[in-house]
């Protein structure tokens, strides 16, 4: 099992690798561009060829060259968080270096064996999910891959649609079109430490023009699945990575049409 975390302009502070054990260390490598390399002082560095610039192919490089079956990649500047019940409700409460070891190699490492793509619940989206897990939704930020299975739908980051940004939903979206599920863990949950648009990382190129044209290219590379709507005045804040453009993705009838014409394929198999 290896995690990866690609990371961007970030050598002095790295959020999520700060969280974690020594024991967790030793499974971790950040991914980082040739021209930033010196820059980092950790043992366990991925150098990007370099013109490899962007996210969408960061991605799919690192999934090319990962020899190990089990895989997680983490974005640089998360926080992780824990369910805690108490008597008057759940609360999600920030968690210990221990108990981030128990999410990836007990809880997350068993649910690979099971699912090609597994996660935890963003830490906004946690309350709507009343479970401990559910299937067939969004992810952002953090994903585990069982390779075997990833391989096997043939789906790849960034081949939808020529636009650096949703190329993370469009690969979730895609997997559930393969017919399979994805698997998101809600007794665990993450948030990014700064905000959206915290500076390093996508955020240097990130902007309301590109998010808009970002949506607007997903839409019409998936339009029975994906729809864009506007949001209100007021209720959104783009200079937080708050977009005024944003999208809703049917998850669930993307799965079902990916069973579907699996279930065809097999028919029509001589």
């Amino acid at each position: 099992m290896k995690i990866f975390i690609p990371t961007l302009g970030r050598a002095d502070k790295q959020f999520t690798l700060d969280q974690m054990s020594k024991k967790l260390r030793k499974h971790t490598w950040l991914v980082v561009q040739a021209f930033e390399k010196d820059d980092y002082d950790y043992p366990r560095l991925m150098v990007l060829p370099p013109d490899i610039i962007t996210i969408a192919p960061t991605r799919q490089w690192i999934l090319d060259n990962c020899t190990d079956n089990f895989m997680f990649m983490l974005d640089d500047d998360l926080d992780f968080f824990k369910r805690v019940f108490y008597e008057d409700g759940i609360k999600l409460e920030r968690c210990s270096k221990k108990e981030l070891d128990i999410m990836f190699l007990d809880v997350l490492l068993k649910d690979l064996r099971s699912y090609g793509l597994v996660g935890v619940s963003t830490r906004w989206e946690n309350r709507l999910i009343e479970g401990s897990f559910k299937t067939c939704g969004k992810m952002a930020c953090m994903y585990g891959f069982n390779l075997s299975i990833i391989r096997a739908s043939k789906v790849r980051f960034g081949e939808a649609f020529d636009n650096p940004f949703k190329s993370d939903v469009g690969f979730v979206l895609q997997f559930l079109l393969s017919g399979r599920r994805n698997h998101i863990r809600a007794d665990f949950a993450h948030q990014q430490s700064k905000g959206f648009q915290a500076p390093g990382g996508c955020s240097s190129i990130r902007t309301p023009e590109i998010m808009e044209d970002a949506n607007r290219k997903f839409e019409a590379a998936f339009p029975d699945y994906v729809k864009m709507y506007e949001k209100e005045e007021g209720k959104f804040d783009e200079s937080k990575g708050l977009w005024k453009y944003q999208t809703r993705v049917r998850w669930k009838k993307a799965y079902e049409a990916g069973v579907a014409e699996r279930l065809e394929n097999r028919r029509r198999l001589p």
